[in-house]
């Protein structure tokens, strides 16, 4: 017997919505509808948060197995905010479950593969060059040029996500010099400030540390804490997803300072698993 080929076939690293689709029941006159959508069950998290249980999962049908992965009905039709997050996850990048993460999502790959060219010589993709010309560049108008430009592509993210948007908390991942000056720090100040979220600056409970390639999980299981216990939902902002352990390591720290709900945002990711 032939098997039927995946309707998607996840990333181990990252996976956007490959598509979606709204129907109206034939025959039904009232506001019911469904939503068929082809993508990583990361990205249902999102939805599924945000449709706040006004919806049934049901099964999908033979027919519907080959184009979809997941199949929700609306008795009362499809929140409009739930629309426009389908449709950003469509371009979002959504990160593989990690622990202590309700989910994460970073705007873009940081390279562009090339079947041409050797994984090294790659171009990066034009956020992962607003941070490399911010990380790496001395303090001048291009590092204050790309922090800003890519602080308003976050800003919009959050402004249109309608589960980042709600969250009244904005917290930072320490630098491993850890003296609050890093890029993806600085990134995050202004973003809270265009949000208006309470920016919270995570603290590094050793000081310094080693750069995050020589970094493992382990060792920064508890590094990091908040300066102060917090309430609701708290969003932990980075430039680089790399390992995940940072970003982990900081959404520890913010549900040990009672957030209950924690979502990781970052710019990049590297190709790297």
């Amino acid at each position: 017997m032939r098997l039927p080929i995946p309707a998607f076939w996840p990333d181990s690293r990252a996976n956007r919505i490959k598509k979606h689709f709204v129907v109206r029941i034939q025959g039904d006159t009232s506001a019911r509808r469904r939503l068929y959508i082809c993508g990583p069950e990361e990205a249902m998290v999102q939805i599924r948060l945000a449709s706040v249980g006004n919806f049934v999962e049901f099964k999908l049908s033979d027919n519907r197995l080959a184009e979809f992965t997941h199949a929700l009905e609306y008795s009362h039709g499809i929140p409009a905010n739930v629309l426009t997050l389908v449709e950003q996850l469509e371009s979002l990048l959504t990160l593989k479950s990690t622990k202590h993460l309700d989910f994460a999502v970073t705007l873009d790959w940081y390279k562009i593969p090339s079947d041409d060219q050797p994984a090294d010589q790659w171009p990066n993709t034009p956020t992962a060059e607003l941070v490399r010309r911010g990380k790496y560049y001395q303090l001048d108008s291009q590092n204050l040029q790309a922090s800003q430009t890519l602080a308003l592509e976050l800003t919009d993210v959050i402004n249109a996500h309608p589960l980042l948007a709600n969250a009244p908390i904005l917290a930072t991942v320490p630098g491993h010099k850890a003296d609050g000056k890093s890029f993806g720090e600085t990134v995050a100040k202004l973003v809270a400030k265009k949000t208006g979220k309470k920016l919270v600056l995570t603290e590094s409970i050793g000081g310094p540390r080693p750069q995050a390639k020589e970094e493992s999980g382990r060792e920064l299981e508890n590094a990091f804490k908040f300066p102060a216990p917090v309430t609701g939902e708290a969003i932990i902002l980075d430039d680089v997803y790399r390992t995940g352990t940072s970003l982990r390591a900081a959404a520890l720290a913010a549900r040990q300072a009672g957030a209950h709900r924690v979502y990781g945002l970052t710019a990049v990711r590297t190709m790297r698993r």
